[in-house]
């Protein structure tokens, strides 16, 4: 029977926490993951199961470049750790998919002013209906409801096909908010015509 300690390391390398699995930092040396993985096989000699999660921990780690390392850090939610990585990739000259990813790891940790020329580039080289979604709600976000309606409104349009049930009425909610604050405001501008226009008589 796997002891507790390994059965552990098993679970962490399926679930791609290598680090944890090996016990060594994001950022270690390719030694110092080398000197943790002999340490660990060792100790596991007896347990197969054991000594394959922990050669696949390792094999990854050797082999896993920046943008790799990224993509695992944000699809564990792991944002925050995720953006160095991925920043270095748009700066290394990245496809409008690693534009996306630093958008939405930005995103993810509420920093929508900066997400915004990554999404805005997805929307305009590659227009789909969820470049404009993301593009239109991060404006929401950020209060500038008059620039985020075209691209929620194209986003409706694209997507029909593309969109999941909750993002479309994610859309018209905000479409309908935005149109219903556009007439209220036409009304109390009304109002505040008559009453200034009363008051001068």
């Amino acid at each position: 029977m796997v002891p507790a300690q390994g059965a552990m390391i098993i679970e962490l390398v399926d679930g791609c926490l290598y680090e944890q699995a090996l016990g060594v930092s994001f950022d270690a040396s390719r030694s110092s993951v080398n000197r943790r993985h002999v340490k660990l096989l060792y100790r596991f000699l007896d347990y197969p199961s054991v000594r394959e999660a922990l050669n696949r921990a390792k094999s990854v780690l050797a082999s896993e470049k920046g943008l790799d390392k990224g993509r695992r850090l944000a699809s564990l939610s792991r944002h925050a750790e995720a953006l160095p990585y991925l920043r270095a990739a748009v700066q290394e000259g990245g496809d409008v998919e690693d534009h996306v990813r630093l958008g939405r790891a930005l995103e993810r940790l509420e920093r929508f002013e900066e997400a915004l020329p990554h999404f805005g580039r997805a929307a305009s080289e590659r227009g789909l209906a969820i470049d404009h979604h993301r593009l239109g709600a991060a404006l929401f976000h950020l209060g500038r409801l008059d620039d985020s309606l075209p691209h929620l409104e194209r986003a409706v349009e694209l997507g029909h096909d593309m969109l999941d049930e909750e993002m479309l009425m994610s859309c018209w909610e905000r479409i309908r908010l935005r149109r219903r604050r556009t007439l209220v405001d036409r009304v109390r501008g009304l109002v505040a015509g008559l009453r200034a226009s009363l008051a001068g008589r």
